[in-house]
């Protein structure tokens, strides 16, 4: 009952009904110096792996401007729900071509963040 009470009063406020929540992940990538190109060229490589394997592909970013300390590259990928994200996860695991790709990375960063969000779409 509260659940559809919510739907209608969201549907009469906006003439919409509302966004369902959205898991959002955010990789970030801290380039060596001299490297940000690569590591963008790298990020778009695992871009193009995770499309092959029928995957969520996501969205590369490349820092235009800002501090230095922010990170250089920011790779963004929805999912419905974090059991849709560790399907996702679970798929690549063993992935050769990933597991390469990951590598490289490695070389070409000097560090690697990763964050979790909800959003309202």
């Amino acid at each position: 009952m509260f659940r559809w009470l919510v739907l209608m009063v969201g549907i009469a406020a906006t003439g919409t009904p509302p966004a369902r929540p959205v898991l959002v992940v955010h990789n970030y990538y801290y380039a060596r110096p001299g490297m940000a190109d690569s590591v963008y060229l790298i990020r778009l490589e695992a871009s193009a792996i995770r499309r092959r394997a029928g995957l969520v592909v996501g969205t590369v970013l490349r820092r235009t401007s800002g501090a230095d300390s922010l990170a250089d590259v920011i790779w963004e990928a929805e999912y419905p729900d974090s059991a849709a994200r560790a399907r996702d996860v679970a798929a690549l695991d063993g992935n050769r071509e990933f597991d390469a790709i990951q590598a490289r990375m490695g070389t070409l960063i000097r560090r690697f963040e990763r964050s979790t969000w909800m959003s309202d779409r």
